[in-house]
């Protein structure tokens, strides 16, 4: 461990865009700021312009990070009226006062949305839609709310509008994210804060288990109106792929947004950068594992932007169902040799996902959760090089055989008990 430096209080401006400097609070009054990049249940990591410091649990006594301030603004933004002015600017206060800016931000244009004329010559603004013009820093000209974009100034309306042109899409920032969109802001603005609900999972279950570290690059998410600025997706006919070399999304809309689908890539984009960051190099994690993981936290998404989640572990009925049908059922054997090739574009891909799904579902859930955390230790020491199938029966202490028929049993009694639910379930 690094020692702890005590009576020390460091200033040093390193979250992402713009935030302020998470904060620890210890018992002798003293408060290190820096960005706390790991926690575990006995030390937490800080960085500081120092270097890092490891700073043991029984010594603080309170934590105010940006993933902690990013989980209070989505509380308070779940519990609001989001049609409300004057509940989305005090959001966007908030918001501001703990370094979320991407937030901030994000909640004046959605309050401008609210107000379809805005901008329109001799429209007058309401008093609080008005205060968000001013605060995102618009201003009059000619009588027209105008908006500042790239040094061009452009009309607020056109602003908040479609782009005729993929040139002109819109940038909007989030604590870990930047959205670049041609869609109408309306149409996207739900997606920003379903994109940050999703890190927050990914970090609320791997984060400590795995040794995850928060990282400090901004992954891109691109949402495209057109085909034709569409980039060529490695398989054709896929509306959302990720790009590893430049830690990129692209998504194209099509006649709607498929949060699934949507969910199931962002967290293979958390998994790639989150692992690489946490190991120096591009962490590892065995194809099953990746994809049944990826789907975990997918079904549980409710299917469009702002539909209400499922809570994380509610079983999707139909996957579980059509395992018990399955006339070819794929062995486990067969399922953990799975290439990551063949489960994206096999002409069994499909199906073998599904089945991630669900033995990723038995691993972290099945009998009380027996496995949880031995398949939680194969996952850390299978991200270091260290994976394969016999990594993971020696760490569940299960023979090969006795884990199929666990893992069938437990398919079976979900599909005998499980009522099929409506949030979560497959497209």
């Amino acid at each position: 461990m690094i020692p702890l430096i005590s009576a020390l209080v460091i200033a040093f401006q390193v979250a992402p865009g713009g935030a302020l400097p998470d904060q620890v609070k210890l018992k002798n009054g003293d408060v290190v700021t820096g960005r706390v990049v790991t926690e575990d249940e006995d030390a937490l990591r800080v960085r500081t312009a120092r270097g890092d410091l490891a700073i043991q649990r029984d010594r603080v006594t309170g934590v105010r990070s940006l993933e902690t301030s990013l989980a209070d603004a989505i509380a308070r933004f779940d519990a609001m009226n989001r049609d409300d002015p004057v509940a989305l600017d005090e959001l966007a206060r908030f918001c501001r006062s703990r370094g979320l800016e991407g937030e901030a931000r994000n909640a004046w244009i959605r309050t401008l949305t609210l107000d379809p004329a805005a901008g329109e010559p001799k429209h007058e603004l309401a008093p609080a839609i008005e205060s968000a013009a001013r605060d995102l820093g618009a201003r009059k000209i000619e009588g027209i709310w105008n908006i500042e974009v790239n040094q061009l100034w452009v009309k607020l309306r056109d602003f908040l509008g479609a782009k005729s042109r993929w040139r002109n899409a819109i940038t909007l920032k989030t604590a870990h994210f930047l959205v670049r969109t041609d869609l109408p802001l309306v149409d996207v603005l739900e997606t920003t804060v379903g994109l940050e609900r999703q890190y927050l999972r990914f970090y609320r279950v791997l984060g400590v288990p795995l040794g995850l570290w928060s990282f400090g690059q901004t992954p891109v998410v691109n949402v495209y109106t057109r085909d034709a600025d569409y980039p060529s997706p490695p398989i054709l006919g896929d509306n959302s792929f990720f790009e590893p070399s430049n830690d990129e999304m692209h998504v194209l809309r099509g006649d709607r947004l498929d949060m699934h689908r949507l969910t199931r890539d962002v967290n293979e984009m958390l998994l790639f950068t989150a692992l690489r960051r946490s190991s120096g190099r591009n962490g590892e994690m065995m194809p099953w594992a990746q994809r049944g993981i990826e789907e975990y936290f997918a079904a549980s998404h409710g299917r469009d932007p702002g539909d209400k989640d499922a809570e994380l572990g509610v079983p999707t009925y139909s996957k579980f169902a059509d395992q018990i049908v399955d006339k070819k059922p794929v062995s486990l054997t067969r399922l953990l040799n799975t290439s990551l090739s063949e489960l994206r574009n096999g002409p069994d891909g499909e199906r073998r996902a599904a089945r991630t799904y669900t033995f990723v579902h038995f691993l972290l859930n099945a009998e009380g959760g027996a496995h949880r955390d031995d398949f939680l230790r194969y996952l850390r020491d299978a991200r270091l090089g260290r994976g394969g199938r016999a990594l993971l029966y020696r760490d569940l202490r299960l023979q090969p055989a006795d884990l199929e028929k666990r893992w069938n049993a437990y398919v079976a009694a979900v599909v005998r008990s499980q009522v099929p639910s409506t949030i979560g379930a497959s497209p």
